[in-house]
């Protein structure tokens, strides 16, 4: 079961099966008149940086930096600098048994080990729209026994 839920994961198809997010996104795209996604970038980014040894509150502020970075360039002319825009929710890796909203400050930061079960969230808002994001994987790429389990659970839930 875990090599079926390993392929299922890192499969291309269900990164970009959020259809709810990319409504959200796309109703901001039509209504400031661009298509820049960087929501969905930024959580690829976050993805990718989930690998053994990382620190969980640093990879959350990269991910914070990127969206703020991306937000103002994107809607930083003169037509759109009344614009209300920023981090909606602050990035959140939360680790295994912490249920969620799990952004640490430096000294209560850990480490992502293999086999973590890591739960991203993220979002930004553009003008009092709000689109946010989640997605779960599995540091190594691998999941056994119970966390495999989990998993494929969650992914049924959906």
């Amino acid at each position: 079961m875990s090599q079926m839920v390993s392929n299922l994961l890192f499969h291309p198809s269900f990164l970009f099966s959020y259809h709810d997010f990319r409504k959200s996104s796309q109703l901001i795209g039509v209504f400031h008149g661009t298509d820049h996604f960087f929501f969905l970038a930024a959580l690829v980014k976050a993805i990718a940086a989930c690998v053994e040894g990382a620190d969980v509150g640093t990879v959350c502020g990269q991910i914070d930096a990127f969206i703020d970075e991306e937000l103002h360039k994107t809607f930083g002319n003169k037509k759109s600098k009344k614009l209300e825009r920023g981090i909606a929710f602050p990035c959140c890796l939360s680790v295994n048994e912490i249920a969620g909203h799990f952004s640490p400050c430096p000294e209560d930061s850990i480490k992502l080990k293999n086999g973590d079960v890591v739960k991203i969230d993220l979002g930004a808002h553009i003008d009092g729209f709000a689109a946010l994001v989640a997605h779960t994987v599995v540091v190594g790429g691998k999941a056994e026994g119970k966390a495999a389990e989990v998993v494929l659970a969650a992914f049924n839930a959906f």
